[in-house]
């Protein structure tokens, strides 16, 4: 179509809305004015679009002769720009992809998905990009592995959700991924789930989403981004999330069968306490902290009294539930930085780093103790119980692992000769 006394403005307005402009250079416009000092008599320009955005536009000139440029003219510098759109579409596509797997290849565990989401939302492009795992496919909880969403206005979001920030997906467009399907949105995601919290929080218009498997094919979590603009290019962006979502689940598989090992390891099956292994690490780390800052670090061994009583009266597998539910009472007493493991059997022993004297070791002893006395409600029935206690201490004790052991399952020996339900300091 022949347009003539438009700006620039108006030139660009009409390219954006996909519409291609002939000109003929005869009018006193700033426009005509800039081919003029081109040597341009006249000109057909039509745009060229990238996944439904404008990019630019192909022009053909004439220096020789102003003139109307004729339909079939038009019609195939259209096909010219398309061309031009498409190869850039692909060269794009291939950086893309290629950006992906260079910032994701050397990487695992959580940098592994750090990175693949922010690459992810940059080269799709999308506003933001999240990668979940299902915690229990029952009731249909899902947990944030990682997310970005490349505003610095929003790092605080993503600081207080996007690291194990749980959330439940009926009634969600997270919910066909559940059950191993595409979920698709090209636009009004929004309207569609209007409850929906981060597409809310980001503004959403469109959202896409792929699920990805374990080893035998059970759904693991999903990939999801989101827009704030019409993702009106299904193919792309789903072939490359389902492409990133495999290496997604295998990289989530490795963690979880790494950290069975580490738990098989280092935690005891029964209480899921650390075991001796465990201990030891972390009292070795303990020691060299204490040794270095100066403070003293108390080892505790306690030990049931007459918890064979427990297993000949109710069973073992109402033991193994006693020491369970009272393994979770002492951790729930003790402070973060403490360490209870279990040895084996009916034996824990509490390791309190940072102690500040001997006061502190007997305040938290007297605590445990009443703590022990209180009986616990099993299936119905009350069953009772207490402990003994022994400690020692660092460095008035010992100096390292084996002798704080050995000395603290001294003093616990004295307290149980001294009557039992109590605590006993080295002598």
């Amino acid at each position: 179509m022949t347009y003539t006394g438009l700006g620039w403005d108006d030139w660009v307005r009409k390219l954006r809305m996909g519409k291609s402009i002939s000109h003929v250079v005869d009018s006193t416009d700033s426009v005509s004015q800039f081919f003029q000092s081109q040597g341009i008599k006249s000109c057909v320009l039509a745009p060229f679009k990238i996944d439904y955005t404008f990019w630019g536009f192909a022009l053909f000139a004439n220096r020789y002769s102003s003139r109307v440029w004729s339909p079939d003219e038009e019609s195939i510098l259209k096909t010219f720009s398309a061309s031009i759109g498409g190869e850039i579409k692909r060269n794009r596509d291939d950086q893309a992809f290629r950006s992906i797997v260079k910032g994701t290849s050397a990487k695992t565990g959580k940098e592994f998905f750090q990175s693949l989401v922010r690459h992810l939302a940059s080269a799709l492009p999308a506003r933001c990009a999240m990668v979940s795992e299902i915690l229990e496919s029952h009731d249909s909880k899902c947990r944030i592995i990682a997310g970005w969403n490349g505003e610095t206005t929003k790092k605080l979001f993503w600081k207080q959700f996007a690291s194990d920030h749980q959330y439940e997906a009926p009634h969600t467009p997270y919910e066909d991924l559940l059950s191993g399907r595409v979920s698709f949105y090209p636009e009004g995601v929004q309207e569609a789930f209007p409850d929906e919290f981060f597409l809310k929080e980001m503004g959403a218009e469109s959202y896409a989403g792929v699920p990805f498997f374990d080893s035998s094919l059970n759904v693991m979590g999903h990939l999801v981004v989101f827009d704030r603009r019409p993702m009106l290019d299904k193919e792309r962006t789903i072939s490359i999330l389902r492409v990133f979502a495999s290496r997604a689940g295998a990289e989530l598989e490795r963690q979880r069968a790494e950290e069975t090992i580490k738990n098989i390891a280092y935690y005891d099956s029964l209480t899921g306490l650390p075991n001796r292994l465990l201990l030891i690490d972390r009292m070795t780390l303990a020691l060299a902290h204490a040794q270095r800052v100066k403070r003293r670090l108390a080892v505790m061994f306690l030990d049931f009294d007459d918890f064979k009583l427990v297993n000949d009266n109710y069973g073992h597998g109402m033991g193994d539930l006693f020491l369970r539910e009272m393994g979770q009472k002492l951790k729930s007493a003790i402070r973060e930085e403490d360490t209870l493991a279990r040895l084996g059997g009916d034996e824990f022993i509490l390791l309190l780093p940072e102690l500040a004297d001997r006061e502190d070791a007997k305040t938290l002893a007297e605590k445990l103790i009443e703590l022990g006395r209180e009986p616990l409600n099993l299936e119905g029935k009350e069953v009772k119980s207490s402990f003994s206690i022994g400690i020692s201490l660092y460095p008035d004790d010992g100096v390292d692992y084996d002798t704080l052991l050995k000395k603290a399952d001294k003093a616990l020996y004295e307290a149980k000769r001294k009557g039992r339900d109590g605590y006993h300091f080295v002598d």
